[in-house]
């Protein structure tokens, strides 16, 4: 269960992320998960005619999933893997220590070694304006296979990379948490290592396929102590490996939209139990990829995504129905049935007879020690009523008693909160400031008031008071919403049980309150406020009559449309660009002293220039 959160957070990263890093000792085996759900995908997914590059895939996520397991990898594992490549094989490391991503490609006559950055500095992510434009990898080498199949050679290479593995040479890194420190180790010391071991002849002949991916991360911290959150490195190590292993984009893209939607489907299981919004939010990234590639993503996928889809839609949907009955079901009486007058007038003291009987025989020795200095500890109802509602009851409770801060509480709404909503109609931030009192009110009486029918009746009271304190304000700011119906009813008032005079007069006002109000709504005829969408829906109404939710609108669009004609624009100059780059590649020719398969004299020579020169 905790994989499959770690994956929807790493995978998805739905608007709501944690805000320090995650217990280190449990990190292994959430990545394993991570890398155990994409490997499942990747063995059912529809391959129709992808070829032998797809079960170069299929056979690199294993050993993906088999390196990183629960426990980092060790040298004997490393020399397996190295032993059983065969031509075309691909292998994935992450060398976690050195955040660095180290990808091996198996060909006929050589292997070619690729490195790249895992995790960008959390400065970089947290000053960058949106996505962070990455290309990929940095750098290669390539080693011909007789010396890659040397066994002293595969023995010192699986020595080094798992050594680095679990090394911190970085001493920030070892005094802070998720630092992202600088590949150096890996991307400078062991890339020269293998370009000197290639020879003089270790110029790259192979093609080497560069991506350029704009990756989103986030660096989230509540506290220097907690450690910082950031995404995932082994998901970024895995999802460059399959992608420039790829040799179509298409290809790459329908398996990350597949394997979205098949991780959705887990989330989905009724035992895993997501907040709709999270569901909502997956759904939403997998629709919004999915739209991008419009036909050229294969039927299968489409079927598989639009089924899983309007699954989570079909759930969401029974919540939301399950939402509506409970705010709109009547409210239970309180029964009087259930007590026992006799039971509850009897003063039990069980454990009062010693004391009882000491005072009876006057045993008792009065003897004074110290003289008593008492301490006055300011209480609630010392403070002005809008200070009262900004106040937390916790830090009253601490110095004081529950009961006194309830007390005090209830003796402020009941004396000033009529004169205090007539003054604060238009004040923005008094809704917030009631919202926020009832839910702390609310918490603190219902632990105080537990089998007390009298304080309870007084609690709902108290509450229901202060709702309609709120909701005079908020219809003063929307007044359509006073043609909705409260959803409260009056009947909730019938079973409390109060004996002062004042407190049934307060009673009798919220009742006429509730009153007027259903009454007038039941004279607009209109539906309940947690109604579907309609065209009386309160949403629908409230958008036609606000003049600001339209212009928010009309922004946005143009917004929209404005960044949509840039891009066009962009891709136009760059089309050009592309176009006279080409044009002038083709008119330069090579030098006679450059040949095709030797160490060209590339600062000498004019074509090999220019096509360096246009490189990322």
């Amino acid at each position: 269960m905790d994989g499959l959160r770690y994956a929807v957070e790493h995978v998805f990263m739905p608007p709501k992320l944690p805000q320090a890093a995650g217990d280190p000792t449990q990190e292994l085996a959430r990545e394993s998960a991570l890398a155990r759900y994409v490997s499942r995908a990747a063995n059912s997914f529809p391959t129709l005619e992808m070829g032998t590059e797809w079960m170069a895939v299929v056979e690199m996520l294993k050993a993906v999933r088999k390196l990183h397991g629960d426990t980092p990898y060790t040298v004997d594992q490393l020399r397996q893997r190295f032993v059983h490549m065969l031509p075309g094989d691909v292998t994935a490391l992450l060398i976690r220590k050195q955040n660095a991503g180290f990808i091996m490609r198996r060909n006929n006559d050589n292997v070619v070694f690729e490195v790249f950055e895992v995790s960008a500095p959390s400065a970089s992510v947290v000053q960058a304006e949106g996505k962070l434009i990455w290309t990929f990898p940095a750098s290669a080498a390539e080693v011909p296979i007789a010396t890659f199949q040397q066994s002293e050679f595969q023995k010192k290479l699986a020595s080094f990379l798992a050594h680095m593995n679990q090394d911190e040479l970085d001493l920030l890194a070892r005094e802070a948490r998720n630092i992202a420190v600088h590949p150096r180790h890996i991307s400078v010391l062991l890339m020269t290592i293998l370009t000197a071991t290639g020879g003089e002849d270790s110029a790259i002949i192979s093609p080497i396929r560069r991506v350029t991916k704009r990756i989103a991360d986030e660096a989230l911290s509540a506290d220097k102590a907690s450690g910082i959150w950031r995404r995932s490195p082994l998901y970024l190590l895995i999802r460059v490996a399959i992608q420039t292993t790829l040799a179509e984009p298409i290809e790459y893209k329908a398996f990350m939209i597949y394997f979205m939607a098949s991780l959705l489907k887990e989330a989905n299981k009724p035992s895993v139990n997501l907040p709709s919004g999270t569901l909502s939010h997956m759904c939403s990234k997998i629709t919004r990829r999915a739209a991008k590639l419009g036909d050229e993503l294969p039927q299968a996928v489409i079927d598989e995504a639009s089924f899983t889809c309007e699954a989570v839609r079909e759930v969401i949907q029974i919540r939301w129905e399950a939402i509506q009955a409970k705010e709109s079901a009547p409210p239970v009486g309180w029964s009087t049935f259930g007590l026992d007058i006799y039971d509850d007038c009897t003063l039990q003291l069980l454990n009062s007879s010693a004391y009882i009987t000491n005072v009876i025989h006057d045993h008792t020795s009065y003897v004074f020690t110290s003289s008593y200095v008492p301490k006055h500890t300011r209480r609630l109802c010392d403070y002005p009523f809008n200070d009262v509602l900004q106040q937390n009851f916790k830090t009253f409770v601490e110095e004081t008693d529950a009961s006194l801060v309830l007390a005090d509480f209830e003796a402020a709404v009941r004396d000033n909160l009529g004169d205090w909503v007539a003054m604060n109609l238009a004040e923005p931030a008094a809704p917030g400031l009631l919202e926020g009192k009832i839910k702390q009110y609310m918490a603190l009486a219902s632990e105080q008031y537990q089998n007390n029918a009298e304080n309870q009746s007084l609690m709902i009271l108290v509450v229901l008071e202060l709702w309609v304190a709120l909701d005079e304000i908020v219809i003063k700011r929307i007044p359509l919403l006073a043609s909705y119906s409260p959803e409260v009813s009056v009947k909730l008032l019938e079973p409390l049980l109060f004996r002062r005079a004042g407190e049934l007069a307060r009673v009798r006002d919220v009742a006429l309150y509730i009153r007027r109000r259903t009454s007038d709504a039941e004279a607009g005829n209109r539906p309940s406020i947690f109604a579907a969408l309609a065209p009386w829906s309160f949403c629908a109404q409230y958008y036609a009559t606000s003049q600001v939710m339209k212009d928010g609108k009309t922004l946005i669009e143009r917004k929209a449309k404005n960044k949509r004609d840039e891009k066009i624009q962009e891709l136009r100059e760059k089309t050009v660009e592309y176009n006279a780059w080409v044009a002038k590649c083709n008119r330069t020719e090579h030098d006679e002293d450059c040949y095709r398969y030797r160490k060209r004299k590339r600062n000498h020579c004019a074509r090999c220039s220019l096509i360096v020169s246009s490189r990322p």
